[in-house]
């Protein structure tokens, strides 16, 4: 955990450094449709739940501070539960996951030092970045629902949401590197994906719709994520089998979930709405950060 932070700490690091000769210190993020925002909502939505599950691996008889999510267990058998459910173990999966994570990179592919005939490609490979999470909670609600919150969906998706985070925070790197090394882009880059005639518009139609599904399959990953180990979250190695559900932790899960989902999927939707309406001319349609 400890060098992965360090890792995280070098490209906020980085991303300070050149930020701060830009003159004005302004990033310029062209803003996802809405597929790519309803992806980045959910991937961040299951990245806080990771999250807040890791923080309360002491109760799951696990260590924070190693990435230790606790005794793994996929029934309430005494012999399923004698497995550690640790993240990052040296094994090609561990990374694996990871690197499916780092997709998030291309959710702005604008801000990549890439030309306008890569944006479709991009947008189309960002759509892998949901893969790992759907077949992760559809493989664990199958095989282990009742223990869903001790099962190894929790270790695995923190290494996917580490190369979630991974991948939006280089991104940043390479926003502001863009923005340094190339004050000015150039025409072609300011002009949409949809623009054009005959397949490429065509098929700009079809990556949008391709990428608001995928957006949506994620959403849909978190909240039933969040559902799951509201209602599976006492059901643990150090105790009985117990069905009562705990009523708070679910509320709380599902809420958290449904207002992180929601809430960014709205604002995406209206930014999306207002921009049909009009073309930014100097920066198409990119979003200011301001730094410092």
């Amino acid at each position: 955990l400890g060098l992965l932070l360090l890792l995280l700490a070098i490209l906020w690091l980085a991303t300070a450094i050149i930020a701060r000769k830009l003159s004005p210190p302004v990033l310029q993020l062209s803003w996802p449709d809405f597929g790519g925002a309803l992806i980045l909502a959910g991937g961040l939505a299951l990245t806080i739940e990771i999250t807040i599950r890791l923080a309360a691996s002491s109760h799951f008889g696990g260590r924070t501070s190693a990435f230790d999510f606790g005794i793994k267990c996929s029934s309430g058998a005494a012999d399923d539960c004698v497995e550690r459910n640790a993240a990052f173990v040296p094994e090609f999966n561990s990374f694996g996951h990871c690197i499916q994570g780092c997709f998030s990179l291309l959710l702005f592919p604008s801000a990549l030092l890439l030309g306008r005939p890569f944006k479709l490609g991009l947008e189309i490979a960002s759509c892998l970045v949901i893969i790992y999470p759907l077949y992760n909670v559809v493989k664990r609600t199958v095989k282990s629902g009742d223990w869903f919150a001790a099962s190894s969906f929790a270790n695995n998706g923190a290494e996917w949401a580490v190369g979630f985070v991974l991948g939006l925070s280089a991104l940043m790197l390479c926003a502001t590197a863009r923005r340094h090394w190339r004050p000015k882009p150039p025409a072609s880059e300011l002009s949409s994906t949809t623009d054009g005639d005959g397949w490429t518009a065509k098929l700009a139609v079809l990556v949008a719709i391709l990428r608001a599904v995928s957006g949506m399959a994620l959403c849909a990953v978190s909240i039933v994520a969040a559902m799951l180990f509201g209602f599976s979250w006492n059901n643990t190695a150090a105790r009985a089998y117990d069905s009562a559900r705990d009523d708070d932790v679910l509320a709380g899960m599902l809420v958290l979930a449904l207002v992180f989902v929601l809430g960014t999927g709205g604002l995406a939707a209206y930014l999306a709405w207002q921009r049909r309406g009009k073309k930014a001319a100097n920066t198409g349609g990119d979003i200011e950060l301001e730094i410092g």
